[in-house]
């Protein structure tokens, strides 16, 4: 066993300008780290800015538990347990800690494009991404240890099929969920409809399920498999507004003209007094046919959301109904009118 009173002078010197250089390299990385921050900062470049915000803590750790490593490598002292576990600890924590910034830089990077839209917020991200960190970091550890992982692929390639065949059906709904996302058809927030008559709101795309929380504030869970097959209306694309139409009906002997002036007046005022309406669209009026007993139109507003259609519907109603009154328009009743051949009219007692 080495003794460590055997090492000579030299050594101990080397030992202290390896100590005073580590200490210049870490004072040396942090200012470069905290320029190319700023410059990220005036160029705009967003990932190098967060992966930089990330790495500038755990760079300390780095230079100490790598200057561990070099000098122990350095002295070869493979004869003594303790420095050598503690060798092999320093490497295990400095990719532990590098494979954890990683993710986290990862991590920061979706959801600043998440918040900028350009990424669905599901969390089918999050799970993929951790899975991915935890490969990438248990590779680099047995691969530091000098493990060889080349069986561990060839006993994963053996039982694979094994392994594929048992996990089937979550495979295919983690594919799915992958597919939904990447065809960007289908995000978060939106309102959608489903050929099996589910409807509401997409809460959250998971690698296993799909969640839609529906207007009574309840939730359906869909296994993804079963999404990516349905035919589903997407209510919130290609634009968040729809069109709202409300079927009315007026008296044969009404004034077209002004009918059409009171609903887009009325129409008009609901779109721009109520908070759920478009104020930027103008409503329309549209006569449909020649009912059996009215003239019949649709009068065609828009909502900023799916949602907000019935508080639309259910304002515009009403304040129609008040201006009818107020102007002498008539809704009429149904009417049927029954024609008794000669001889077959009813006889009075």
């Amino acid at each position: 066993m080495v003794d460590l009173v055997d090492f000579s002078m030299t050594e101990i010197v080397i030992v202290g300008i390896v100590i005073v250089i580590s200490l210049l390299l870490n004072t040396v990385l942090q200012k470069l780290v905290i320029r190319l921050r700023k410059r990220s900062a005036r160029n705009r470049a967003v990932n190098q800015r967060i992966f930089l915000n990330n790495i500038q803590n755990p760079l300390k750790l780095w230079v100490v538990l790598g200057t561990i490593y070099g000098i122990g490598s350095y002295f070869k002292l493979d004869d003594i347990p303790v420095l050598v576990y503690l060798l092999s600890a320093s490497l295990v924590t400095i990719i532990i800690t590098f494979v954890y910034v990683l993710y986290r830089a990862v991590q920061s990077i979706i959801q600043y494009y998440i918040r900028k839209g350009r990424l669905p917020n599901t969390t089918i991200f999050n799970t993929l991404t951790a899975i991915v960190t935890i490969l990438i970091g248990i590779t680099l550890i047995l691969a530091s240890l000098g493990i060889s992982i080349t069986p561990i692929v060839a006993a994963f390639g053996i039982g694979g099929l094994a392994i594929a065949l048992a996990l089937q059906p979550t495979l295919a709904n983690l594919f799915a969920g992958i597919s939904i996302i990447a065809s960007k058809q289908i995000n978060p927030g939106d309102f959608v409809e489903l050929s099996s008559t589910q409807a509401g709101y997409i809460e959250d795309i998971q690698w296993r399920t799909t969640s839609i929380r529906t207007v009574h504030n309840n939730m359906i869970i869909i296994p993804n498999s079963i999404v990516s097959n349905l035919i589903i209306t997407n209510y919130s694309l290609p634009k968040q507004d729809l069109a709202v139409v409300v079927p009315v009906g007026v008296h044969y002997e009404s004034d077209l003209e002004h009918v059409k002036r009171v609903c887009l007046e009325v129409a008009a005022d609901v779109m721009m007094s109520e908070e759920e309406g478009v104020k930027e669209e103008e409503p329309v009026v549209r006569f449909r046919n020649f009912g059996a007993s009215s003239i019949d139109l649709n009068v065609i507003l828009r909502a900023k959301e799916y949602a907000g259609q019935h508080h639309i519907r259910s304002e515009f109603i009403q304040r129609l109904m008040k201006r009818f009154r107020e102007e002498n328009i008539i809704i009429p009743y149904p009417i049927t009118t029954l024609e008794f051949a000669e001889g077959h009219r009813p006889q009075k007692e």
